[in-house]
């Protein structure tokens, strides 16, 4: 089984309970690109790698009754139980799609605007880059994305993993987890207007366990799983060492986890 269709299984897996488990981070991301994206009522928007919506369901308040918004991903999943969503909260103004985006399938210069949640900086070690995404934009369209920044936070999760996982630690090329790396692709990407600025919110769990159940509903899932077919004393094995990484995080109300996202505008 291929890379690609491993990480989508892992999508499939975590659907159901994906940004539904402890705090919701994902959706006030979301909401943050969207509003910063300043997308206009009328606006027509595509929605890369919309996940569960938490993107896609604010841009179709701000696109209103005479826009529309269009949500694609590789999760089949995923893609069902958003529109699930969009039927229970009779949300007219919006359609998801199963979807590659390395083989979209829709007019050139259709949308206003394009975002991403945490996809987009994929695309950027292929060899067609941001080609697609910029030809489907209008002329002067804008395209607005989140990507993880460095999480200086996890690199303790990091070294517990690698005890247990052999990962190919070669290098895979340029990393584009800094505000320069982003602005140089985005200008060799022939896109001006170019703004990226990086936040370090903190995410507040309430404890362990709600850190634990959150991060089984994400893509970290792959991760655990893979632990797991070693055997049950690895895995709680595992579980204990990442408890133990965890107390330097704690403080009186909860568990502090500064997560770095840089967010990215520009226009065609």
């Amino acid at each position: 089984m291929d890379k690609k269709r491993q990480h989508t299984n892992v999508w499939d897996i975590v659907a159901t309970k994906f940004s539904k488990v402890g705090p919701s981070y994902w959706n006030v991301f979301g909401e943050h690109l969207v509003e910063l994206s300043n997308i206009k009522d009328g606006g027509v928007v595509l929605d890369i790698g919309m996940g569960r919506g938490a993107s896609l369901f604010p841009a179709t308040k701000k696109v209103g009754s005479d826009g529309r918004v269009i949500g694609i991903d590789l999760s089949g999943k995923m893609v069902h139980e958003t529109k699930v969503e969009l039927l229970e909260k009779s949300i007219e103004n919006a359609k998801v799609y199963m979807m590659d985006v390395k083989n979209i399938r829709f007019d050139e210069e259709t949308f206003d605007y394009i975002i991403s949640g945490f996809f987009i900086t994929y695309l950027f070690h292929s060899e067609q880059k941001l080609n697609n995404i910029s030809k489907m934009l209008k002329k002067g369209g804008k395209l607005s994305f989140s990507t993880w920044g460095e999480q200086i936070d996890q690199k303790w999760l990091t070294l517990i993993v690698d005890k247990y996982i052999d990962k190919n630690t070669s290098s895979t090329g340029i990393k584009y987890n800094t505000v320069e790396s982003i602005i140089n692709m985005l200008k060799e990407s022939g896109f001006h207007n170019i703004r990226v600025h990086e936040e370090q919110p903190h995410v507040i769990y309430r404890n362990s366990d709600e850190w634990w159940d959150e991060m089984n509903s994400n893509a970290f899932r792959g991760i655990i799983e893979e632990i797991a077919k070693m055997g049950m004393s690895q895995l709680d094995s595992f579980k204990i060492d990442v408890y133990e990484g965890l107390k330097e995080f704690r403080r009186e109300d909860g568990i502090y986890i500064k997560m770095s996202v840089i967010y990215a505008f520009c226009e065609k």
